[in-house]
């Protein structure tokens, strides 16, 4: 079994530019998976950039033609 490495809200939150509130509201507001071990949070990077990919909107003045 292949483990990968697990970030934390903390440290997805920093890469992001975003606070620790808003990846805390979008693990449980918008599903984005995670895994919960004693009172910390985890992610998995690759399950962050298909949750990222999924869920960005590409504004039409943006979109090639």
């Amino acid at each position: 079994m292949g483990f990968s490495k697990l970030i934390t809200i903390e440290q997805l939150a920093k890469s992001l530019g975003v606070s620790r509130k808003t990846v805390l509201k979008w693990l449980h507001q918008y599903d984005l998976s995670h895994v919960k071990i004693g009172g910390s949070y985890w992610l998995r990077p690759e399950a962050v950039e298909a949750w990222l990919t999924e869920h960005t909107i590409v504004s039409s003045s943006h979109r090639q033609k």
